[in-house]
């Protein structure tokens, strides 16, 4: 397969070119763009919406409806695998993995009494900033279990789960700091979080470093594997 750099082009070029193509749609005749959310070195997972600016140069989302099947088809096509078992569907306010914490889009009504879609600024940015609170524990953690579960590879699972726990470790420290109750963390899963963290961004994953991390989770801290440890973060994410 290709480099997903240079995939994420060639799609934005396709999808932006068959918004184009649409006549009689809010976008047309309007700048288009294809906005990917992740820059991770190893982790597959490309979470990217299509948005445009209307006449008043504000940015809005393009419904997935207009083409997500296009995309989809489009990545079997060019690539030979199945763009769900790739994480690469796109993140929308309508889809599966998005929660009110990483919207960036809200509906406002309007002085004129129309309700649209306005851009906003994700809640768990002002979360991590320690300036609210996070109002969706269980969607939260469902987010990143989806994520974890299915992921295409090992190496996909392990980085999703260290990207779950550095944005866990964040989103704790900001409530303990902002005086609101949090749920504890015992000693064990501290330390498998920790493993994982440190393993998640900085190797190639093989079957080798599977076996061996989870050698080290099972003798240090009694948990087998990465999605145990994940499972007991979610079980927490839904008590914040």
């Amino acid at each position: 397969m290709e480099t997903y750099s240079k995939l994420k082009t060639k799609r934005k070029d396709f999808l932006v070119s068959e918004m184009k193509k649409m006549k009689n749609v809010p976008w047309e005749g309007k700048e288009i763009d294809v906005v990917s959310m992740s820059n991770s070195k190893f982790s597959q997972d490309d979470d990217f919406r299509i948005v445009y600016k209307d006449d008043r140069g504000a940015v809005l989302e393009v419904s997935a409806s207009h083409w997500e099947d296009k995309a989809k088809t489009w990545f079997k096509d060019t690539t030979g695998y199945n763009a769900d078992e790739c994480q690469q569907v796109g993140m929308t306010r309508h889809g599966d993995e998005a929660f009110s914490g990483f919207a960036t889009q809200k509906l406002h009504k309007g002085k004129d009494g129309i309700h649209r879609y306005v851009n906003v600024d994700p809640e768990i940015i002002g979360v991590y900033a320690g300036k609210n609170k996070l109002t969706d524990g269980v969607g939260y953690g469902a987010v990143y279990w989806n994520k974890v579960k299915n992921s295409a590879s090992t190496g996909e699972m392990i980085a999703q789960a260290g990207k779950y726990i550095v944005s866990f470790k964040k989103v704790l420290k900001s409530h303990k700091k902002q005086g609101y109750n949090v749920p504890e963390v015992d000693p064990s899963l501290n330390l498998a979080m920790n493993i994982v963290e440190r393993v998640s961004p900085n190797f190639e994953f093989t079957p080798g470093v599977e076996t061996k991390l989870n050698k080290i989770l099972t003798k240090e801290t009694g948990y087998t594997n990465v999605k145990e440890v994940v499972r007991d973060m979610v079980s927490l994410s839904g008590k914040l």
